[in-house]
């Protein structure tokens, strides 16, 4: 069996962001910036804990699309070839200053990472405060960092939903599901369910249709056929985009 692979995309690391019910069993692969704010001594001192500093390696010079985390290939290979090797792999990102879309391609496309484990799910981290401080002064709900994360995300965590009022809540699980492609809002950073595994990534997810606000928001198109898809056909479809 496939080692989980969970990415967490956060601005704020913390320990709220990591599986609650097996951390001995978790490897967590992170910055070191990000290592530093998470309490996570019980990883550290069972050898859980890999830093990886963002390399990004371009095959086709320019190209973001082959664009790849030579250091993510590295990290996460070293973490699994372990004795004793762990029951969940913890990838921490963070949207704002890394590309998150190049973090999932290369956890997708890497031999080395697939022929051990499989990308599970893709986690974003979210501040209520922040959310409701953005609408209330007549801003976007997140800003242009965060939506390709949003976009992709298998789930939206918000934490400090108790610090807002009720009001503020609706508003801003409203505007968070008009933006999310086809992510489950989860207002518990400790919820059970936040431990179990999605098998994301592995077909076409259902998804809400997404409508853009303004020409540079991301929007969501899905396709599904019976038949296998041709794949020359789809190129030249995306080329017209």
């Amino acid at each position: 069996m496939r080692i989980p692979i969970t990415v967490v995309a956060t601005t704020r690391p913390s320990a709220t962001a990591l599986p609650h019910d097996r951390r001995t069993a978790t490897a967590l692969i992170a910055p070191p910036d990000a290592i530093a704010e998470i309490d996570a001594t019980e990883m550290l001192l069972a050898g859980g804990i890999t830093a990886s500093a963002p390399h990004t390696y371009f095959r086709s010079p320019g190209c973001s699309c082959c664009a790849i985390r030579e250091d993510l290939v590295t990290a996460v290979s070293r973490a699994v070839r372990r004795k004793e090797p762990p029951e969940h792999v913890v990838v921490v990102v963070d949207p704002t200053s890394e590309d998150l879309l190049t973090v999932v391609g290369t956890l997708l496309s890497s031999f080395e990472i697939s022929r051990r484990c499989s990308l599970d799910s893709v986690v974003v981290h979210l501040d209520a405060v922040e959310l409701a401080t953005r609408l209330a002064t007549g801003d976007h709900v997140i800003d242009g960092g965060l939506e390709p994360a949003v976009a992709i995300a298998d789930r939206l965590v918000v934490d400090q939903l108790d610090r807002v009022t009720e009001a503020a809540r609706r508003s801003v699980s409203r505007a968070l599901q008009a933006r999310a492609g086809f992510a489950r809002l989860v207002a518990d950073a400790s919820a059970d369910d936040l431990d179990g595994q999605l098998d994301a990534w592995h077909g076409a997810p259902l998804a809400n249709a997404v409508t853009p606000r303004r020409d540079d928001a991301p929007s969501t198109v899905v396709l599904r056929v019976e038949t296998p898809l041709d794949p020359d056909a789809i190129d030249e479809w995306l080329d017209l985009l």
